[in-house]
């Protein structure tokens, strides 16, 4: 039996369902004291998918892993197995400007992906992100988030008195934490913050005709910087090992882990709260 069929028989057609990506357990885990998810029995190999029910609409979520393909990947089977309405790409994002500062609740009008261009002898020409629209290949240097549910989510957001950022979000597969790459990437592309999924969710929604929406906080600040991040990184293939326990020991970075630790804590809860406020406001016209 097919997905969509499934969808048909447990009834989820007559309703608004939401599809929901992110790239963390612990991006899911700061919505979980909000909305009571439960992990679906019918789960095939692959991507595991929770449920919930909020104000008669049915929610589906999937967390991706981090990276666009990965990303893509989530949306493409969300939206195969459960049809979903809209798609929301949530997590946490970089700052990429001085003012924009942690915690700081970013949904974009626009997003673009960065990292696809063009090398030649004069540097690196962005191009921006292929899509198929009606069996037609074409380019298309940023994307929209549609312009009545961008409104609509201003708007909501305004009316509780959360402060926010619309400013152009960024997505590349790489993790940012050098503020002389941060400032590189704002004036290239003049966007506010970076993140490693939205635009691919964003790009396969919008193939599939579904509108999507992004709801990030910022996690750290353009003067968060990291080094050697990756050596703490733990690979499926490493030897038994504590390399989280080898990379502190450098007593100088225990104090920028904490206080990264603190923005990303902020940025969670922010997030969640935002992203709560919108799901349970969103009417049927907008979807």
């Amino acid at each position: 039996m097919t997905e969509a069929k499934k969808v048909k028989e447990m009834g989820y057609e007559k309703t608004k369902n939401l599809g929901l990506i992110c790239a963390t357990m612990s991006e899911y885990k700061a919505t979980a004291e909000m909305i009571p998810w439960e992990d679906l029995q019918s789960d095939p190999v692959g991507f595991k998918v929770k449920k919930s029910v909020l104000d008669g609409r049915n929610l589906f979520l999937t967390v991706s892993g981090i990276g666009k393909a990965a990303a893509a990947a989530a949306t493409q089977n969300m939206i195969c197995r459960f049809m979903p309405d809209i798609i929301i790409s949530f997590g946490t994002a970089g700052s990429l400007e001085e003012q924009t500062k942690a915690g700081t609740v970013i949904v974009p009008l626009k997003i673009i992906q960065g990292d696809m261009g063009v090398h030649d002898p004069l540097g690196f020409h962005h191009i921006g992100v292929s899509l198929q629209l009606e069996g037609k290949i074409t380019l298309a240097k940023y994307l929209n988030v549609p312009e009545k549910l961008a409104r609509w989510s201003m708007e909501t957001l305004e009316s509780r008195g959360m402060s926010y950022s619309t400013g152009t979000l960024l997505t590349c597969d790489q993790i940012v934490l050098s503020r002389t790459k941060r400032w590189e990437l704002h004036q290239q592309f003049g966007v506010v913050a970076v993140d490693m999924e939205s635009s691919a969710v964003a790009q396969v929604a919008e193939t599939n005709g579904i509108p999507c929406l992004v709801v990030r906080a910022i996690s750290d600040e353009v003067d968060l910087e990291i080094c050697n991040l990756h050596k703490m990184m733990v690979y499926r293939d490493d030897p038994p090992g504590d390399k989280i326990t080898d990379y502190i020991k450098d007593g100088k970075i225990l104090s920028t882990l904490a206080r990264f630790y603190q923005q990303m804590q902020l940025a969670y809860t922010n997030m969640a709260k935002a992203l709560h406020l919108l799901i349970s406001k969103l009417p049927d016209e907008i979807l």
